[in-house]
């Protein structure tokens, strides 16, 4: 933070915290390391409104704040529409960046450049997921720092060095792994090496665009916010009959269900640790549903969500199967890997109180007889979230690194298979 703070060349005259809650001592202190001494001498911490305004005059203030300074509502607004007026500024200054994985030696990212290393650059969890990541993944605070230093070792041997490969990056991965290294290794490899063989839904991923704003106002994949327990599985429901298909094809609903992944990899802590329970509603699916999933499409797009994924599948639950469902489950089910076929697949039919036994009401959207908003409006909040994280989806989308060898290209007796095929993460389908 120091570093962004030093970099900037706007100067920091002042930094104000207003009512503080409990456990802000500790963030604060850890925010507070991270600060040059001029900048710490300059924070102040405010108990009350009356108090900020004896340092901020009010007309600098929102009225929500007790100033005349306009509503926070407009305010954003306004900053949402200078933001979108000045997107090619945003996406030609994108371009410029150094390419460590060039640089003679030793490639730079965060902590060589800047000292911070370690537990530093890992989100903190809650002590209940500390308690399931230690019971359920093997995690031992004390090891994580050395697993990083392996991980980045290895990474840096075979260049594929990135800067989104950050300690926040490959935690994920070694959660998802449950600590080991070399599954660790294998998963990484594999998730470069199939996101580079599927462009169709990698690239072209700006949630600017107004095909790509289509495709995710249907609201066809939608994570769900909440859960009963804090340790429970976080749910993300799939309506597979919103796939409109005379406007988009399944590669493009795949294209923005990855950038949601991406996100959720990224920030969402219960859904690595806890794992994720698919609901798969197969309401309004159609013949010409089944026909724009190209068989060659979908084995990919299983390995990139199961075995290059480090969100773990917790259980399946299927909603509305139509006249011959069996045939369309046989094919799903082939899709599967080992590992999640073993997972417990529930079909509730069109009951819903069945799916109430494995999910509270008080979870689910309105769509489904639950408390929480439409799909629609939760499919907009991830529209925002999308639209905020803009610069890092293109980022990903751009982090194809150099060739790297498939994990499952030479078999044991050396032979070379192809990367996906029947051999490895698939198996032969079988077909009623």
């Amino acid at each position: 933070m120091t570093s962004v703070i030093e970099a900037f060349p706007i100067r920091t005259k002042g930094i104000h915290f207003i009512n503080p809650s409990s456990g802000f001592d500790a963030l604060f202190k850890l925010f507070h390391g991270f600060l040059s001494k001029k900048i710490q001498e300059r924070i102040k911490v405010h108990d009350s409104f009356e108090a900020l305004h004896q340092v901020v005059p009010k007309k600098y203030l929102p009225e929500e704040y007790g100033g005349s300074g306009g509503r926070l509502h407009d305010i954003i607004e306004d900053w949402r529409k200078t933001l979108v007026a000045n997107r090619a500024f945003f996406a030609e200054d994108a371009k410029y960046r150094n390419d460590e994985r060039k640089r003679l030696g030793k490639p730079k990212n965060a902590s060589t450049l800047f000292g911070v290393e370690g537990m530093f650059n890992i989100r903190p969890i809650s002590p209940q997921l500390k308690e399931v990541a230690r019971q359920q993944l093997n995690e031992d605070e004390s090891q994580v720092d050395s697993h990083l230093k392996v991980i980045r070792s290895w990474l840096i041997e075979l260049d594929l060095q990135s800067s989104l490969v950050d300690d926040q990056f490959l935690v994920a991965f070694l959660r998802g792994c449950k600590f080991s290294l070399e599954k660790v290794k294998k998963k990484i490899l594999l998730f470069y090496q199939i996101r580079s063989e599927l462009p169709q839904i990698i690239q072209n991923r700006d949630p600017l665009d107004s095909d790509v704003l289509r495709i995710i106002r249907m609201g066809v994949g939608v994570p769900l916010p909440k859960t009963e327990k804090p340790t429970d599985p976080k749910l993300f429901i799939i309506r597979v009959g919103c796939f409109d298909v005379n406007h988009c094809t399944f590669a493009d609903i795949m294209k923005v269900g990855t950038m949601i992944n991406d996100i959720l990899m990224r920030d969402d802590d219960q859904m690595v640790i806890c794992g994720m329970a698919l609901i798969i509603d197969l309401k309004g699916v159609t013949a010409n549903h089944l026909m724009h999933f190209e068989i060659d499409l979908l084995r990919k797009v299983a390995v990139l969500n199961q075995d290059a994924s480090p969100l773990r599948m917790q259980g399946i639950h299927i909603l509305h199967p139509p006249s011959g469902a069996q045939t369309v489950l046989n094919i799903f089910n082939g899709l599967l890997s080992e590992k999640n076929q073993h997972k417990r697949i529930y079909s509730h039919g069109s009951d819903q109180k069945s799916l109430y036994q494995h999910f509270s009401p008080s979870i689910l959207p309105k769509e489904y007889g639950g408390n929480l908003e439409s799909i629609d409006t939760l499919a907009k909040q991830w529209e925002a979230k999308l639209i905020d994280n803009r610069s890092y989806l293109l980022d990903m989308a751009l982090s194809n690194l150099h060739p790297c060898p498939s994990p499952n290209s030479v078999s044991k007796d050396g032979s070379k298979h192809r990367s996906f095929g029947t051999e490895g993460s698939f198996r032969k389908l079988d077909f009623d």
